[in-house]
Parts: C-alpha cells; structure tokens; sequence
C-alpha cells in the first residue's frame, strides 16, 4: 500500500466508475483496475462490489475511505504548517459571509491589533461556504445560520436585534417600540436581492411570515437617502446605526426580531498563525 494507491482509491470512491476515474488520472482502466485489485488483496477485503460493468463502494470501502481521508486531511495540514514555517504564510487568513455587517463588528480592531494580518473576505452561498470549509479554501465563515457538518465547529458567537430606521422627520420617529406586525404595512426600502447576501428584510419578514411592501430597492449607500426622500422604513440590527441626529431606531417588541450570528471552522486543518489569532480575538470580543 502506498499514497499513490490511497489517491486511485478516493477517485474510484469518488466516480464508482472504472472509465471515468482512469481519463482523469490519466491511466489506463487495466492498470486502475489492477491496482484496485492488489489493494484489496493487501488488506484482505473488496471494496467495491461489482455489477456488469459498474462498480459501488460497498460498507468495507466506506470504512477504508474515511482514514484514507483522514491521510490526506493530515498531509494538508503538514504542508500548511511546512509553508508557514519556511515561507511566512501564516499571517493570512480566508472568510466568508453572508452579509458584510457581521465582519465590520470586528475587522477594524482585528486588523489593528494585528497589522502583519492579510484577512480575505468574501460573499458566497451556504452550500459554497460549508464545500469551501471543508477542502480547505476557507479558514472561518460568519453567518446567520449554524452550518452542520461533522468535520466542521459552528459556535454562537452573537444574537443581536432588529430595529426599524426612520428619518427623524417620520411621524413614526416618535415611538421607541413597536411591533413588526404594526408596521407591516408601511413602505420598506432595501438593498437588492440576491440568493447568496442575507437581506434583514427578507429574514424577519419570513419569521413573520408577512410580504413587505418595498419601494426601492438600491445599493447601501442610496438607501438613506431613500428613507429620507420617500419618507420610507428600513430594517437593521442594533449596531453600527446611523447618525442619530438624522435617523431614529424603533426598537421591535416581537420575540421573533432577533438574529443568530455564527462562526464555523474546520476543527481537522491546521490553524495558521493568523487563524489562532482570529479565534482569539473573537472569543475575547464576544466572550
């Protein structure tokens, strides 16, 4: 048995197809298969039942492919620890979100506390996110939403709350509290809807169960403006709230007006310098 085998193997394991598995190698289908032959002698067991043609990992490949995974995972992490060591890699790290307001809660004083830090952020969807963090292509994400998977840790790491933001000149400017359900109504303005950025609109309209009335739909930096203009609402999170002096933030009294914020990793890669440092200053900003 050698690495070389172990890699046929997760290829076979991965197409269940000798064809398919040997034009990506770039082997010939007598030599894979004879490969796959001599590994099942070696260890005693077959690990793929065959039908005609086809080929299905049976429960005797399922087991073999786990620490076969766990070989490679291992190998990864000593490369990465290999690279940091010789190359200063360590001081860069990957994120990913489903809405950027959630990393502007830390960034600033991340980065400040740590200037050697590259961080890399970007927007992508929960299925991308949970693919990326486990091949490795993502060192953290921060969501709405706890992602499940067994290789991967998801930890609270924040619930915060929903306001409305209106113009001080709203008649509505002068309630301090109100319920959703009271204003559901009224005009909404938004950013634009896309499936792989949270829209607090959207998440606390699905929690109510109720469609919104938006009026305008536009980038962020319009979306003030628009409140104002159209004399028109806005939902937001208790943090990072406009200027006070031109905006009011109506407190909501549902019970449903409160966002999760979550922090998964890949618990079996090697954490950098940079990731050690991450979790560090996210357990001592939210701790």
């Amino acid at each position: 048995m050698n690495l070389l085998s172990f890699r046929y193997f997760k290829i076979l394991a991965q197409y269940e197809n000798v064809t398919k598995a040997s034009n990506y190698l770039r082997i010939s289908q007598p030599s894979l298969s004879n490969m796959l032959l001599k590994l099942e002698n070696e260890l005693g067991y077959q690990l793929f039942d065959r039908v005609v043609k086809r080929i299905s990992i049976n429960e005797n490949g399922k087991i073999f492919l786990k620490y076969v995974d766990s070989i490679f995972k291992e190998l990864t992490n000593a490369q990465n620890e290999l690279d940091e060591y010789n190359n200063n890699f360590g001081w860069q790290l990957s994120l990913a979100t489903n809405n950027c307001i959630f990393t502007s809660l830390w960034m600033t004083d991340f980065l400040c506390k740590n200037p050697n830090v590259k961080v890399k952020e970007q927007i992508i969807s929960g299925k991308a996110m949970m693919d990326s963090l486990i091949s490795g292509e993502l060192d953290f994400t921060i969501t709405n939403f706890k992602i499940d998977n067994e290789l991967l840790t998801s930890q609270l790491i924040g619930i915060k709350e929903y306001v409305i933001i209106v113009s001080k000149n709203n008649p509505l400017s002068n309630y301090d509290a109100l319920s959703f359900y009271e204003l559901s109504q009224e005009p909404f303005v938004a950013t634009p809807s896309e499936a792989r950025i949270l829209r607090f609109i959207d998440d606390i309209s699905n929690k109510a169960n109720i469609i919104p009335k938006i009026i305008f739909e536009g980038e962020t930096m319009l979306l003030l403006d628009a409140a104002k203009t159209l004399n028109a609402l806005m939902v937001h999170v208790n943090f990072c709230l406009p200027n006070p002096c031109e905006f009011h933030a109506i407190n909501l009294t549902d019970s449903f007006a409160k966002m999760e914020i979550y922090l998964t990793w890949n618990v079996n890669r090697y954490k950098n310098n940079a990731c050690r440092m991450f979790l560090s200053h996210m357990e001592n900003y939210f701790g």
